[in-house]
């Protein structure tokens, strides 16, 4: 009877032990993320988000860029480290020539993503 104790319990913690393997790996510093909808699709932004915080983003603001004519989905890194924008890019499946490098010490965030037309071309969403 105790032995198959024993073995209940260990399973249950390798179950435990290998579902934890596929999550993501935590990051040594939280990249915060604003994710913007520029083709206009309604729950675009919602899939992207949900995408990101799955891959261990910090996504800290959501909504619509100022047209929702992009064609082109786009990185912007809002502080002076190229870092944060270059770990989205690469998570997103997006060559780093998509990233822009736009500094704005007002807003509280390290990068800004406009989804355009393309997003589900990207290997991530598809």
């Amino acid at each position: 009877m105790l032995f198959v104790v024993f073995i209940l319990i260990e399973s249950i913690f390798r179950d435990s032990v290998s579902k934890d393997r596929r999550l993501p790996a935590k990051r040594a510093v939280a990249v915060q993320v604003e994710v913007l909808n520029g083709i206009g699709e309604s729950k675009v932004a919602q899939k992207v988000t949900n995408l990101l915080r799955a891959g261990g983003f910090d996504v800290v603001e959501m909504g619509n860029y100022k047209t929702t004519g992009v064609e082109k989905t786009m990185v912007i890194g809002r502080t002076s480290d190229p870092t944060g924008p270059k770990e989205v890019a690469s998570f997103l499946g997006l060559d780093e020539s998509k990233i822009v490098q736009k500094p704005d010490k007002n807003l509280y965030l390290d990068v800004t993503i406009v989804i355009g037309k393309d997003i589900y071309q990207l290997k991530t969403l598809k």
